[in-house]
């Protein structure tokens, strides 16, 4: 009985150790195909579909190896996919990124944004809070709804000072770059 040493591992839902553990006294790896990890873990497969991404196309097995799974539950480790993306600095891509199920959805809100940019990003965040200009008010999440999105000027402001054609260049000519503007803008 497994149990017996064991406890529950898996809570009361997994009765038959053996469904997915095939020897008792062997009981790595865990030998279930792909194909059935679905069979128990329906939440994982309905918030993948529910949050597109390039993960949504792969199988379990691509981030749960049968090489890796040395227990159950094994959370990978995003960089052997997506190496640094955010520098050396970044220390747990957990800290922003809710998980591998949904990578696209951040884990901080709009309001506390700028704090958690601002212990990496901390020049810009200081510059940001110096300015005396309507992006302050906004905040890191203001502009960037997902770290990494690098907005443009005409993303919220065109026609501007009566140029039609405004360009993301033009704009930088006189207000620098939108963290520090040489301008104080009057309106948003």
């Amino acid at each position: 009985n497994c149990s017996e040493c064991h406890g529950e591992p898996h809570g009361p839902e997994l009765t038959n150790c053996y469904d997915c553990h095939p020897s008792g006294h062997n009981p790595l790896p865990v030998s279930v195909p792909e194909a059935d990890c679905s069979s128990c873990h329906e939440d994982p497969k309905a918030t993948l579909e529910a949050n597109p991404s390039s993960h949504t196309e792969m199988d379990c097995t691509s981030c749960h190896s049968q090489a890796e799974v040395e227990e159950h539950g094994y959370i990978p480790n995003c960089s052997s996919c997506h190496g640094e993306p955010h520098g050396a600095n970044a220390t747990d891509c957990y800290d922003c990124h809710t998980g591998g199920h949904e990578p696209t959805v951040l884990n901080y809100s709009v309001d506390i944004a700028s704090s958690k940019c601002g212990s990496c990003h901390n020049t810009t965040y200081d510059n940001l809070l110096e300015g005396d200009n309507s992006h302050t008010e906004l905040g890191c999440g203001g502009c960037h709804e997902e770290h990494g999105e690098i907005p443009t000027c005409e993303s919220c402001h065109d026609g501007y000072h009566g140029i039609v054609n405004a360009t993301n260049k033009r704009c930088l000519s006189c207000h620098q770059d939108a963290h520090v503007l040489k301008y104080p803008s009057t309106s948003s």
